[in-house]
């Protein structure tokens, strides 16, 4: 899962450092800053709200402001990205950190539009600190919008060719120029995280299939991609596959199928050895809109329930959610994304196999 904030509501956890290590706080806003020739009108996209820092008196040069998170994604590589917004004459400084280390630095102005960052960072994101730093005067409102912070995670279905959520292979991210998700081994058959089964196979990826629409035209569409092993998977009761939803339609609202993985049992929580799975109804696409509105797109699948409680979390990335029919177990989605873990009023969104399954099928065919 990740950590998606649009401070739509409030700063989604974000913690505001106090003195001495700070001067003062980030606020969310909707409407034009309060001063002129600087910050943006409107929250990225034309609507809703942005986090920003307002410079005007009292604040001095060199004053800062600290938006703190704590994702605990588990232990895998980190991709961050958000959108940023620094117009005015008197801008300062924005530094995104994590760990203590300056992933991301931008001094002055940087035009009048929104702009995109996206880093890969090459450790577990334990601690990601956003910093604004007022410059030489009121004119430099500094604004950041739509921040996600992702981990990874895993997933496979059949033969030498694996489907796979982009999340579970590291979700594509920029520094100077695109970096494409790699795995080099997997692993089936295992069922215990912290030590070895004689029921488990390992592999060797081969090729990484990403699919040329992911996150378009939406965060998070078409998540999904293609391992390909170097030797088939001997199939018996450990090791066996899921079917492919080829003759039957995706789930309908309240169907109950399962997820599985080994993702924390509860936000923040502590990451089990041994492999869980749960059964979640699916959520029809009204109420999965309801809870995440302008986000979902027709390549996403939702389930969960309105009270909370039951959930795939941080780590259960690009896991399996199959769905039984006719005494058979079907791949119809692989854990994509959500708001935390098993909140209230949000579900887990998954990639929508049924939707995505003729890219699968051609990818499968040529390679």
């Amino acid at each position: 899962m990740s950590l998606v904030c649009n401070f739509e509501k409030d700063f989604c956890g974000g913690i505001q450092e106090k003195q001495p290590h700070d001067k003062f706080d980030w606020d969310r806003r909707r409407t034009p800053t309060s001063s002129g020739g600087t910050g943006p009108s409107i929250g990225y996209g034309g609507k809703g709200y942005y986090a920003y820092i307002e410079t005007s008196s009292p604040r001095k040069q060199g004053d800062d402001a600290k938006l703190v998170y704590r994702p605990n994604l588990g232990n895998r590589e980190s991709c961050i990205s958000f959108y940023y917004h620094m117009t005015g004459k008197g801008i300062g400084e924005l530094n995104v950190k994590v760990n203590g280390k300056i992933i991301f630095k931008k001094n002055g102005q940087q035009g009048v539009d929104w702009k995109k960052a996206q880093i890969k960072v090459k450790e577990t994101a334990r601690i990601v600190i956003f910093q604004g730093i007022r410059g030489r005067s009121w004119q430099g409102d500094i604004a950041i919008d739509n921040i996600e912070i992702l981990g990874c995670g895993g997933e496979g279905s059949s033969e030498a060719r694996l489907p796979s959520v982009e999340t579970g292979l590291g979700r594509r991210c920029y520094e100077a120029a695109l970096v494409i998700p790699t795995v080099e081994e997997l692993y089936l058959g295992a069922h215990s995280r912290v030590s070895e089964v004689d029921t488990e196979q390992d592999f060797r990826v081969t090729k990484v299939i990403t699919h040329p629409l992911y996150h378009k035209p939406k965060s998070y569409s078409h998540d999904i991609a293609l391992l390909k092993l170097d030797k088939p998977a001997r199939l018996n009761s450990y090791v066996n596959t899921a079917c492919l939803p080829e003759t039957i339609e995706a789930p309908v609202e309240g169907k109950r199928c399962w997820i599985t993985g080994w993702g924390r049992l509860s936000s923040g929580g502590a990451t089990p050895d041994d492999l869980q799975q749960v059964s979640v109804p699916i959520v029809g696409p009204a109420r999965c809109e309801k809870a995440y509105p302008d986000k979902i797109h027709d390549s996403m699948i939702c389930a969960g329930v309105d009270e909370g409680g039951i959930d795939s979390c941080q780590g259960d990335s690009g896991g399996p959610m199959v769905c039984e029919s006719g005494g058979r177990f079907y791949l119809q989605g692989a854990t994509s994304w959500g708001y935390g873990c098993a909140a209230a009023g949000k579900f887990g969104v998954y990639a929508k196999v049924k939707y995505l399954l003729p890219w699968l099928k051609e990818k499968m065919r040529h390679n």
